[in-house]
């Protein structure tokens, strides 16, 4: 029995193939494996060819200009990505690819688990949560990523684009008063943070 995760998966891979954030999907079809346990169902994706892991891309990639435009490529990805309110928990390089297309790279989403993927703006009785608190919140855990699994120095290049783009965005939500209930969390956390008592060296 294909369970409510997989089905899940399935309208978020479909949906945000419709809005092009991830390669084209020419065909779903349902299939099942065995993990030694129990047998498991799932979809197999055929999708368009071309399409490379963002990190074995930036791994090849050593090119300062193109490290640059992967950097903008992944910056335009969570903006589209967040304009459909998607709350990616499992964003990282590797549920990420990029396909070279002239003298610039596209980057585009895979995986959309449905234990770990989430439209925060799904139910209409709760107060609606901004495109740019999503942005934000989908960087930021990208970011916590590359932190601590990207470490070759060019890599870490493409992200300094993104990593501005989320100080830019967060300052702007406060000068603007667009913090969500959402974001609103996370600015709890960042005055808990403030009152915490400094060691020595200020940190």
């Amino acid at each position: 029995e294909i369970v409510d995760s997989e089905f899940t998966e399935l309208f978020l891979t479909l949906r945000m193939a419709k809005h092009g954030l991830t390669p084209p999907v020419y065909l779903a079809v349902p299939v099942s494996f065995d993990d030694g346990d129990d047998a498991n169902f799932g979809f197999c994706y055929f999708t368009e060819s071309g399409w490379k892991e963002l990190g074995k891309t930036l791994t090849d990639t050593s090119d300062e200009a193109e490290l640059s435009s992967i950097g903008k490529a992944i910056v335009d990805c969570l903006k589209k990505t967040s304009e459909q309110t998607i709350l990616l928990a499992d964003i990282k390089t590797l549920n990420m690819v990029a396909k070279k297309s002239g003298d610039a790279f596209d980057v585009r989403m895979i995986d959309f688990d449905g234990m770990f993927t989430v439209d925060l703006n799904i139910f209409p009785e709760l107060p609606p949560t901004s495109a740019k608190c999503v942005f934000f919140a989908n960087s930021l855990l990208l970011l916590t990523f590359a932190h601590k699994f990207v470490t070759e120095e060019e890599s870490v290049f493409a992200f300094t684009d993104l990593a501005t783009e989320v100080v830019a965005t967060w300052r702007a939500m406060e000068v603007l008063g667009t913090l969500s209930a959402f974001c609103g969390l996370l600015e709890l956390d960042d005055q808990y943070a403030d009152a915490l008592p400094k060691r020595d060296n200020g940190k």
